[in-house]
């Protein structure tokens, strides 16, 4: 089995999404989305952890889509790319404290 070496998300604006040329290669694996943004999360265990900022736009409302990717280095330097889930982040506050953290709904 491959030992995992490092795990990122890479991050992009639905809006900013390309016709996805950037589907999958010859071997019918996932490839990088272009020009996305990158965060590496820690490695605990068996899992991936860390902070990933979603940035609200100027046109988004209280509503901002995007596409998150995983991004797996393994032991061996080769990389595999899981495919891009889309997320919608609910900027609205969600208590009577203004500055909570936004919800991110629709995730399985």
């Amino acid at each position: 089995m491959k030992q995992v070496r490092s795990v990122s998300v890479l991050q992009l604006r639905n809006d900013a999404l390309t016709p996805q040329p950037y589907r999958t290669n010859k071997d019918h694996l996932w490839e990088a989305m272009p020009n996305c943004q990158k965060t590496d999360l820690k490695l605990d265990g068996a899992k991936a952890i860390g902070p990933v900022t979603l940035k609200q736009g100027p046109g988004d409302g209280p509503f901002g889509a995007y596409q998150l990717q995983v991004a797996v280095t393994l032991s061996n330097g080769s990389m595999a790319y899981f495919e891009p889930k889309l997320t919608v982040v609910n900027f609205t506050p969600t208590g009577p404290a203004s500055g909570n953290a936004p919800q991110a709904v629709g995730l399985k």
